[in-house]
């Protein structure tokens, strides 16, 4: 796979994403101040360097994006280590411009267009009331995210709490990692993570 064909399928799978949360946010109306602000920093969090980025966050959250993204597109998870930090890097880059998407769309709230057509109410099953005799986990995960391990918003958690314990990170980088991860969450599912172990080279 050359690098057009994995912009290529970058671009489709991030597309697929934006266009069901632009869906959703129709549903709920615009963003408060709070969400918008959550969305800014959310990108600034992202413009940071590649490889910085990623040890930020991880490799057990690495992985989960990594994993997510191949099962999604097709993209066979053993790779050389210079095409996974490429990967990564894409997977960094599209999600920057999704969260510009995001607010790009908010503002159509603002006005009304005439010369434009109006979307038509759009329901995803994935928010749909789910049954009261199921259990909330089971309606929330699909059949592809059945994988065991620890939830996002735990590793999240241990992650923010080690780097307050130990004072690698500045208020303000706390701060911002905590609203990037709730926002996160809010978008993609608080999902088990799988083992990381195939990425372990590219933190050697």
């Amino acid at each position: 796979m050359n690098h057009g064909e994995l912009r290529t399928k970058v671009y489709d799978h991030f597309k697929g994403i934006l266009e069901k949360a632009k869906a959703r946010r129709n549903e709920l109306g615009p963003y408060t101040g709070a969400e918008k602000e959550l969305l800014v920093n959310t990108i600034q969090v992202y413009e940071m360097d590649n490889e910085d980025f990623w040890d930020l966050m991880k490799k057990d959250f690495a992985t989960q994006q990594f994993q997510s993204f191949c099962s999604a597109t097709g993209v066979p998870q053993e790779q050389p280590r210079e095409t996974l930090w490429a990967i990564l890097d894409e997977i960094r880059k599209a999600t920057i411009g999704l969260n510009k998407a995001l607010l790009e769309h908010d503002k159509t709230f603002e006005k009304y267009d005439f010369d434009a057509t109006l979307s038509a109410p759009w329901s995803h099953p994935e928010w749909a009331r789910p049954d009261p005799g199921l259990n909330p986990t089971e309606v929330a995960r699909g059949p592809s995210e059945t994988a065991s391990g620890p939830l996002l918003s735990v590793l999240f958690e241990q992650r923010k709490n080690e780097a307050e314990q130990t004072g690698q990170w500045t208020l303000k980088l706390v701060n911002d990692y905590q609203v990037w991860t709730d926002l996160l969450i809010e978008l993609q599912g608080d999902r088990p993570c799988p083992s990381p172990e195939f990425l372990e080279p590219m933190w050697a």
